[in-house]
């Protein structure tokens, strides 16, 4: 394996709106490999264009696509992007740069800049998040199934050029998404044997909506500032509604249970 060489991981489902932008801004990398979750609209067809290590498995959660892709690897560097992001021109000579001449980190935290629908977002707690992204697959694994992180623990760099994310084209595709999350959040939340408490779910959520909208300074990004401080109120609430009714159907299923007991 050359060290200086770098492996690009992208985990897709669906993504035909996104993938070509994402793919165009990292074909410099030596090794591209795409795990998907069994796409059925036109994602493979464009991936094909730009790379043969296509892998398409069920669904084991973010971390696991993760990693599964960075087991297949040939390279010991691995950059992991996601299919709505782009790596910037700046960003890809400041990667080869550090991997040819830095070998004391085991991992880099890379800035972001986010967009919602197609505006740049300069409040909102958005502006310029640094997310571990450039990894040695030696020193490092992705852990938690939502909102998943690369477990190093020390040794770790931080790069200035940053990757673009278009979260959100659509009112449509940011609602999915919650209902995703909010799904595996509540699985997580109950198997904690955390219950739902309305006044606990009421009360946070509208403290997240004042604390972006107001304290981030979310109505400084205009509607889109609006639109994402309701929208993780709403994501808060609604993930605490699913768990109230996994314990009730719970509940339900075992008073069924006892009367044929």
């Amino acid at each position: 394996m050359n060290k200086c060489k770098l492996s690009v991981i992208i985990i897709t489902k669906n993504e035909e709106k996104n993938i070509e932008r994402c793919l165009k801004s990292v074909k410099w990398a030596d090794d591209i490999i795409v795990v998907d979750s069994f796409s059925t609209d036109n994602t493979l067809n464009i991936v094909e264009k730009y790379t043969n290590n296509v892998y398409q498995i069920k669904w084991l959660g973010y971390a696991n696509q993760r990693n599964f892709g960075a087991d297949r690897a040939k390279n010991d560097w691995i950059l992991c992007i996601d299919s709505d992001e782009v790596v910037t021109l700046n960003l890809y000579k400041e990667i080869k740069e550090t991997l040819q001449n830095t070998t004391h980190y085991n991992g880099y935290y890379i800035p972001m800049k986010n967009f919602m629908f197609n505006r740049w977002m300069k409040y909102s707690g958005l502006n310029r998040q640094y997310h571990l992204r450039l990894y040695n697959k030696h020193k490092g694994r992705w852990i938690k199934d939502i909102h998943e992180i690369v477990k190093i623990g020390e040794n770790i760099g931080y790069l200035k050029n940053i990757i673009l994310h278009y979260a959100y084209n659509s009112i449509n595709d940011l609602i999915k998404k919650i209902d995703v999350y909010t799904d595996l959040e509540a699985k997580a939340l109950c198997e904690k044997n955390i219950k739902f408490n309305k006044w606990k779910a009421l009360g946070s959520s509208l403290i997240i909506f004042i604390y972006k909208y107001i304290f981030q300074k979310g109505f400084l990004d205009g509607y889109p500032g609006l639109i994402w401080a309701v929208s993780l109120a709403y994501y808060n609430f609604l993930k605490w509604l699913k768990v109230w009714e996994i314990y009730t159907t719970e509940e339900k299923a075992n008073k069924s249970t006892n009367i044929y007991s």
